[in-house]
């Protein structure tokens, strides 16, 4: 299986409180299994947190395969030290698979509110398309309705 160039993006909240060392302890095996330092992602801004507690993650990397298991790892090491639920994304540059060039892994303390991160992104992405053609009051019920829902994995989902 070939390499595929990677960058791994996101903005999170992070918990008050959140140190450096715990930062780096929720991406230790993905930065380990990438022969990438901390040191050197934070002096290069590739990692940081900004005045308003936000962590911005620009991080370039190699991935053997579309979904990666040490980012996913990393996701859910982020839930215990940001706020609520919300994602990060792998972007595939070297693919040519559109599908498969942006892959979302979702954050959450609990199974729960990964859940919950993916109906929003979800609905993130469905907004782009649907919004313009339905207008803004009745994509508006299409959240509510979604929302209406019981979050669940089912076996469709991954």
């Amino acid at each position: 299986m070939s390499s595929h160039q990677c960058y791994l993006k996101g903005q999170l909240s992070l918990r008050d409180g959140v140190t450096a060392d715990q930062v780096n302890g929720a991406f230790k095996a993905f930065l380990e299994g990438q022969g990438l330092s901390f040191a050197d992602l934070t002096a290069s801004d590739q990692i940081s947190v900004d005045a308003s507690n936000i962590l911005n993650i620009d991080i370039p990397f190699w991935s053997q395969g579309y979904f990666n298991d040490e980012v996913e790892e990393a996701a859910i090491a982020l839930g215990t030290i940001c706020e609520g639920d919300d994602w990060i994304e792998q972007h595939d540059i070297d693919t040519g698979d559109s599908e498969a060039s942006l892959i979302p892994y979702f954050i959450g303390a609990t199974p729960e509110l990964r859940l919950a991160a993916r109906r929003k992104y979800g609905l993130l992405q469905a907004q782009t398309w649907l919004e313009p053609i339905l207008g803004k009051d009745a994509f508006a019920k299409v959240q509510d309705f979604a929302a209406g829902f019981p979050l669940q994995e089912t076996k469709e989902g991954r």
